[in-house]
Parts: structure tokens; sequence; C-alpha cells
């Protein structure tokens, strides 16, 4: 296998992407992308205190409470696609995204496979890593993945889509372990920030119909 060229290091932003094996949409069941989510929030701790399943029963039951202020990783921005995941996240323990990445991907694919009686991985072999090395690429990063939905024709603005972070921006607040201060200090307020989205809309749609006649 080869060596990953991308080095984690602690207090740097990474933009993450995971795509599913089969290429097939599997997050366009609310119930799939709703797990997702709750997965990707559980294992941003760092040494959760009980099995995601018995976490699940006690949250429903109001008896259990999470305590983020000891986590592995911060979400600034997250977009569960059909067939793929985009996160922009900051590690905050040494070797921090490694092991939420795999915790959470070993999770949900577990849960999959039994829901499914399915063999074998779900997601690719290995997620995908940039460095977010500038201001500028951050908010750029943040406007992308909001927009994703939108590029790809499932909803006409970012608001419309259920599974992504882009109602926290618009409420101007987010729980741990999500945060929007990162990207939020850039902006006048959650309608700057939505401008500052919505002028890419058409130009990243544009963007994304010129790559496929390429590819065909």
């Amino acid at each position: 296998m080869p060596i990953r060229k991308t080095v984690f290091e602690t207090d740097n932003y990474y933009h993450l992407i995971s795509r599913i094996t089969w290429k097939t949409p599997i997050f366009k069941d609310a119930l799939n992308a709703g797990f997702m989510k709750e997965i990707l929030t559980y294992y941003a701790l760092n040494q959760p205190p009980l099995k995601f399943s018995l976490y699940r029963r006690l949250k429903e039951k109001n008896k259990v409470k999470l305590n983020f202020d000891n986590r592995l990783v911060t979400i600034l921005v997250f977009c569960i696609m059909p067939t793929h995941i985009h996160l922009l996240i900051r590690q905050e323990k040494d070797n921090g995204i490694r092991v939420f990445m795999h915790k959470s991907l070993t999770s949900f694919s577990r849960y999959f496979n039994i829901k499914n009686k399915n063999h074998g991985g779900v997601f690719e072999g290995r997620f995908k890593a940039v460095l977010v090395d500038s201001d500028e690429y951050l908010t750029h990063l943040s406007r992308y993945i909001h927009l994703n939905p939108v590029t790809a024709r499932i909803v006409e603005s970012p608001e419309d889509y259920r599974f992504s972070s882009y109602p926290f921006y618009l409420e101007g607040k987010a729980d741990l372990p999500f945060s929007i201060s990162e990207i939020m200090n850039y902006f006048q307020g959650p309608s700057d920030y939505h401008q500052y989205v919505m002028e890419r809309k058409e130009y990243q749609r544009e963007l994304e119909d010129i790559k496929h006649l390429l590819l065909d």
C-alpha cells in the first residue's frame, strides 16, 4: 500500500473526502445520511465512553450527555453527499484525524453491512486529504463544500440540503464538535456569508458541467 503523502499536524486544517466503493448513492437514504452524521459527531470524541450502539439507546432516553472539550477533531464544515463525504476539519490531538476517520468509516460500514446483509468495504480504501494552508483557502473551501448539493443539482440553494453544516452558518451557532467561528470571523454575519456562498453558485455549476464534458 502506498504511503500517504499528507502528514496530519495538530492545529492544522484539512479537507477530507471519502467515497463509496461502488459509487452507489447510499446517502440518498435519509436514514443512512443521518446515521453517518451521528457517527461523525460521536467519534470526534477522544476516547468515547461507550459503544456507539449503547450511546444511541441511552441518547434516545436522554440518559447520556457527551463532553466534547476533549476531542480528536473539530468539524468546521461537513456535507454528506449521496456517494461521498466532504469534511473540513481541524486536528486537535496527535493522530486525531486518522483515529477519527478509521472509527467513523468502520462504524458506518459495520452498520451498513449488517443492515443490508452485505460484505466487504463500503468506502474506498483510503480517504483523500488536503492541507488547508491559507485563510483564503479556508473560506473558499467552506463555500465549495456547502455548494456541492447545488452544483450536483440536488437542490437549488444550500440551505435546502439536510445533511450539511450550512444551517449552522445561517443560524450563527453550532455546538461542539462543530464550530463555525473560524470561518465566520471573516464575515459580518450569516447573511454576509450566505451572499458569499451564493455568488459562486452558477460559476461552480459551470465548472462541473465543463468537467463532465471533458470526461465524456
